[in-house]
């Protein structure tokens, strides 16, 4: 029941002032339930006293297609909605803000179609300067009217392509991988793997179409796109890392087709084994392991020496990825003491590099391939540990060769078996060299890391060695005789070092080493023919010069069958 209540001033009042008052017995109880939170939003601040949970289609009203558009056509705080709008709160998580395209200014607000119900990219016209878009790390993916703009350019190409070239072909989609911004070398690859992608017999236009945009709703950079070509290529299917035999059919295609390989071409052994050697060591000093990730990829030099080889006049030296001095060094050294099996067993690598090494590490580093020995491609890991000893992917390898019983961790019982063996090698080489007790060397060698006190309880890990910055002198004193011999000749060895790559400074010095040996070695070996008494061409037998290194690299078929 409603009363009027008269105020007690009315007649001092030309206007009368009724205030309608309900009953008491009539008030409705207060909900026993507390009101939800309101979210802390500018936008929906505004929306939750019009909210009704009555289902109706999207976009009915004026009103509502207003609503959708608010912070677009005029401000938040200008804007009034009438109170009979209703918008469900179902209806109301579906408006979004997504991040802009590289080519927008402002991000951009989704407004639904009230005649089609379609989803359609609108511009904002007016948005607050101050926002600044998302950031996202290593780029963005390419939006779809980009995407399809570009593909719209490349069709054109693809029939000029095969107007003056005829059917595409591998060697032909150097042309295609170099308009997608991709390293031309890896044309091949990319032709390869449209074709195991989509399964057809002839690659078209659509089906590289079809292949190009699987691969750009996934991956915005370089080596994302470099890893979802390779992996296609070979195993039909995109993965997140690359396995070892991955990188082969690139290295091979790139070897026979770069100018500055030219010298090899037609001498398929030379070729394959100079792939397969580039591809351990790339794995080597790019993860270490037999696996790379993309991260890892992101990190390392692969994509710019990649792009580095778009340039025909680069010579093979201004490329680590593939240095054909490091090659050549490698196999002279491997094919001068390998045996008849083409491997090195564990007396060849003992009395590798003057019998220096220590023979506990190389016997458990022969030990993990059985009784054939090792090959070029594991011997090739192993100089590259020697010579540069400071990377972190040799670190870990002289760490798990020098962890005798494997628990993490270099001790007394692990270094003391090592220290024998350098130790009696330096005593029976050096004559002027004076003994050293067992606790003096590995004080001495631990304090490179961190000082110890007592050497019984020394443990020293992985982690440790790198933090340091002096795992190549730490290592010096356990690895090689004569390292360690100069270790102790000399106070402070690095003093007068440059800070470069040793092991680039090491093949280049032996290939010049090589070069000179080979040149000498020629001139002494074609001597004027010398005649007998019967003035027929005397055989040298014991008087010819004995050939070097590089000829005996010929007599075992260095440089391949010519094809």
């Amino acid at each position: 029941m409603t009363l009027q209540v008269y105020s007690a001033m009315s007649s001092m009042s030309p206007l009368l002032n009724v205030i309608p008052v309900t009953s008491p017995e009539r008030t409705p109880p207060k909900s026993p339930c507390p009101s939800p939170r309101r979210p802390n939003n500018q936008f929906l601040s505004k929306i939750p006293e019009y909210l009704n949970d009555v289902p109706r289609p999207l976009g009915d009203s004026p009103d509502e297609a207003a609503v959708l558009r608010v912070g677009i056509e005029q401000p938040l705080e200008e804007f009034d909605t009438p109170k009979s709008s209703k918008i469900s709160k179902s209806r109301l998580n579906r408006i979004t803000f997504l991040d802009a395209p590289d080519t927008y200014e402002h991000p951009v607000a989704l407004s639904f179609s009230e005649d089609s119900g379609t989803v359609e990219d609108e511009i904002p016209k007016a948005m607050n300067t101050g926002i600044k878009p998302f950031y996202v790390r290593n780029g963005g993916l390419m939006p779809s009217p980009k995407l399809d703009s570009f593909l719209l350019r490349l069709k054109s190409e693809f029939a000029s392509i095969t107007e003056f070239v005829g059917p595409l072909g591998p060697n032909t989609f150097k042309r295609v991988a170099r308009l997608c911004s991709l390293p031309s070398f890896v044309g091949c690859s990319l032709f390869e793997a449209v074709e195991k992608f989509t399964g057809d017999a002839v690659v078209t236009f659509e089906s590289f179409e079809k292949f190009y945009r699987a691969m750009a709703a996934e991956n915005n950079d370089l080596p994302s796109k470099l890893m979802y070509i390779l992996t296609t290529s070979i195993h039909g299917r995109p993965q997140k890392t690359l396995k070892m035999g991955d990188f082969f059919p690139l290295f091979t295609h790139v070897i026979r087709l770069h100018p500055c390989f030219s010298f090899l071409h037609g001498f398929v052994e030379s070729i394959n084994s100079f792939a397969r050697v580039s591809e351990v060591l790339a794995f080597f000093t790019i993860s270490g392991r037999s696996t790379i990730s993309i991260p890892q990829l992101r990190a390392s030099t692969f994509c710019a020496d990649l792009l580095k080889l778009d340039d025909e006049t680069i010579n093979s030296e201004d490329v680590d990825m593939l240095s054909y001095i490091q090659f050549y060094v490698i196999r002279a050294a491997f094919e001068k003491d390998m045996s008849m099996y083409f491997t090195l067993m564990y007396d060849d690598l003992l009395n590798y590099d003057n019998g220096g090494f220590n023979g506990e590490l190389i016997r458990r580093y022969i030990q993990q391939f059985g009784s054939k020995g090792i090959t070029i491609t594991d011997f090739a890991v192993l100089m590259f540990a020697h010579h540069e000893k400071d990377h972190p992917s040799s670190v870990r390898f002289w760490f798990r060769l020098c962890d005798l019983d494997d628990d993490g961790y270099l001790t007394f019982e692990d270094l003391y078996p090592l220290y024998r063996d350098i130790h009696f090698k330096m005593v029976l080489q050096y004559k002027n060299f004076t003994p050293i007790s067992a606790g003096d060397y590995l004080l001495k060698a631990a304090d490179c890391i961190k000082p110890i006190d007592n050497i019984m309880t020394m443990r020293i890990s992985c982690g440790d060695i790198i933090k340091s910055g002096k795992a190549e002198e730490f290592f010096d004193y356990f690895v090689h005789a004569w390292n360690a011999h100069a270790l102790e000749a000399t106070d402070d060895r690095r003093s007068w070092e440059e800070p470069q790559s040793k092991w680039r400074v090491f093949c280049e010095d032996k290939y010049a080493f090589l070069q000179e040996e080979d040149q000498q070695c020629r001139s002494s070996a074609n001597p004027a023919p010398k005649l007998d008494d019967d003035g027929v061409t005397a055989k040298d037998g014991d008087e010819m010069v004995s050939l070097d290194v590089i000829e005996t690299l010929r007599s075992y078929g260095f440089f391949g069958v010519s094809t």
